[in-house]
């Protein structure tokens, strides 16, 4: 339909916008920001914070061409997973609202269906899935991770008529739809951000639902976005290292023959 073209286009042309955010913007704040801790310990390293973090993210930004979107780090990102780029949309009584995801997550996706993780961190032969929140509660711990590595990215757009103050409610909602995708998720080591936006073509009034329900579909469809994400991934070698998709989980291949 024309209102789910409109949709649909505005969520392409933010989701080329969302690559340079992940593979530039995001990685930069968050070594910045972690490298300003020095000036913390002592002022005396103020000179060297901004030469120490240009120095780290030329370094990342070598091997970003290679692809690094991957999902389940946490234990290491020898045993992750091929992340990837997910779309979805929603019609209730003439309104959509649709979410285009990029998932460069630390922790699994799971299902928000059936709670059953889909991608993430394998056992350490990487023959299955190791379901990082129950080996995190069993008391396994967490590998040291890089700063500015992982994120989950993305834009939720609707034909809706919104104000500055309900797109953004909306935004902040929607991050409902990333903790039924992933887990764990919102860590501090991952820049989730999520951006909401409106073509303003449908009033909410009569039977077009509110922002109770506009928040429903928001969660929903970044939800189904982001397992989207991973089930459309393909495997990748970076290098030595070999990354499995959620498709081979099904075949039976999460290790390399």
């Amino acid at each position: 339909t024309p209102q789910r073209r409109t949709v649909l286009l505005l969520m392409s042309v933010f989701g080329a916008a969302l690559f340079y955010g992940d593979s530039v913007i995001t990685p930069a704040i968050s070594v910045l920001s972690a490298v300003e801790g020095l000036e913390v310990a002592t002022p005396a390293l103020k000179p060297y914070v901004l030469p120490i973090s240009v120095a780290v993210l030329i370094g990342l930004f070598a091997v970003q061409r290679y692809g690094t979107a991957l999902v389940g780090k946490l234990f290491g990102v020898e045993r992750a997973m091929k992340g990837g780029i997910g779309s979805a949309s929603i019609t209730v009584n003439g309104v959509t609202v649709g979410a285009l995801i990029a998932c460069n997550a630390l922790g699994d996706v799971i299902d928000p269906d059936t709670a059953q993780v889909v991608a993430g961190a394998r056992t350490e032969d990487g023959s299955a899935l190791l379901d990082t929140r129950r080996a995190l509660l069993r008391g396994e711990l967490p590998k040291p991770l890089l700063a500015g590595t992982n994120t989950t990215l993305g834009v939720i757009a609707t034909d809706a008529v919104l104000s500055k103050v309900q797109a953004n409610r909306l935004a902040a909602v929607a991050h409902d739809g990333l903790a039924r995708a992933i887990n764990p998720v919102h860590t501090m080591s991952d820049g989730d951000t999520l951006f909401a936006l409106a073509t303003g073509r449908v009033p909410l009034e009569g039977d077009a639902p509110g922002m109770t329900v506009l928040s429903t579909m928001a969660a929903e469809v970044v939800a189904l976005a982001t397992l989207r994400a991973v089930r459309a991934a393909r495997s990748v070698r970076i290098g030595e290292s070999y990354f499995p998709c959620a498709a081979d989980l099904e075949s039976g291949l999460l290790r390399e023959a």
